[in-house]
């Protein structure tokens, strides 16, 4: 029978914490539930979880900072083209203003820190 070739078309989130642990999600075609698959992730291999036809979730691993890290979707049927992600190194904060707002919201605060990532 036919079977589309895997496709990614898209990931979320697109930015990572060095640290690993983020689930990230691969939206495209050619998935099937009850397949076993990989993330393969700049050379390192994760388990990833077949969650429909066209979504399947990774655990990430830690990574250094960098930006076009590549990702890819593996199963026993092929290997789809890669996609990058980021990741950040880990946020430091120093310091937080005010330390106090009000319960019904509105209050801006200021952050000071480092590595924070650009929006």
């Amino acid at each position: 029978s036919y079977r589309e070739s895997l496709s990614i078309d898209k990931v979320e989130p697109a930015l990572l914490a060095e640290v690993g642990g983020s689930s990230l999600k691969l939206f495209g075609r050619g998935f099937q539930q009850g397949d076993t698959a990989a993330c393969d992730v700049d050379g390192v291999t994760v388990q990833a979880v077949v969650q429909s036809d066209r979504m399947v979730t990774c655990t990430m691993p830690p990574h250094a900072p960098g930006k076009n890290v590549p990702v890819s979707l593996v199963t026993s049927y092929g290997r789809s083209s890669p996609v990058n992600v980021t990741y950040h190194a880990t946020i430091e904060v120093e310091s937080v203003t005010p330390q106090q707002c009000p319960s019904t919201g509105g209050c801006a605060i200021a952050m000071r820190g480092a590595f924070f990532p650009a929006s």
